[in-house]
């Protein structure tokens, strides 16, 4: 039986290291660094090791700008996340961005996870679905605990 793959993707960090990678960032259309979850998900399947592994989803965590404050990125985010939704593999999950008070002196910044901090609790310690949903739950918490210390 196949070994099946689930690809957790944060995509501000793919988008970034992408530009970075294979673009002039400051010269570069604002695409360049896109990605097609799917397709990355697919390669990343082919290059492991074992011809016995078969993609079974993607899970892509994107920050969604306010519509409010970004009307522009809001809409271009927003058709990126609807064009993801419509590939079977595809999860998308989105958190607002959050919005410095000096906005938009200041960018505002994505909620993603940072992956180095999930403890793997599956085989060879890989990270499962159990273990991010997990740390979401603790990261939701932390705040909470925080402003009840004294």
């Amino acid at each position: 039986m196949a070994k099946r793959v689930v690809l957790f993707v944060d995509y501000q960090n793919v988008y970034r290291r992408a530009r970075g990678m294979f673009h002039d960032h400051e010269t570069a259309p604002h695409w360049a660094g896109q990605i097609y979850p799917d397709a990355l998900g697919r390669l990343i399947v082919r290059m492991s090791h074992g011809s016995d592994r078969v993609l079974h989803q993607v899970r892509v965590y994107r920050g969604l700008p306010d519509s409010s404050r970004d009307p522009k990125g809001y809409g271009a985010a927003s058709r990126q996340i609807a064009a993801w939704r419509r590939l079977p593999l595809v999860e998308v999950t989105t958190r607002p961005f959050r919005y410095p008070s000096d906005y938009p002196a200041s960018k505002a910044q994505e909620k993603g996870i940072d992956l180095a901090q999930v403890t793997g609790t599956g085989p060879n310690g890989r990270i499962t679905r159990e273990d991010v949903e997990a740390h979401e739950r603790s990261a939701a918490a932390a705040p909470a605990l925080a402003a009840e210390a004294p």
